[in-house]
């Protein structure tokens, strides 16, 4: 059975794997920072927890980026066609 710990680091793989997924496409040379990042902090489990949050913040910033660059100009453009 697992301890406690590894059971983390095991939860915060995924979380990490999921930000390296969708660098690896856009941008392989991130993806490969990120992850060596991981397994740099892989034994401080602080640490390792403050490095997979930093990545996923960055990629949650960079997706609301994008998300701001291709609105239309309407700013209720989200919610057209939606109204009954």
């Amino acid at each position: 059975m697992a301890s406690e710990d590894e059971s983390r680091r095991l939860e915060l793989y995924g979380r990490m794997n999921k930000v390296v997924m969708y660098w690896t496409e856009h941008d392989p040379v991130c993806a490969d920072q990120f992850m060596a990042h991981f397994f740099i902090h892989y034994l401080d489990l602080e640490q390792l927890e403050q490095t997979v949050r930093s990545a996923e913040l960055s990629l949650e910033d960079h997706l609301q980026d994008l998300s701001r660059d291709s609105a239309p100009d309407d700013p209720n453009w989200a919610t057209r066609g939606r109204q009954a």
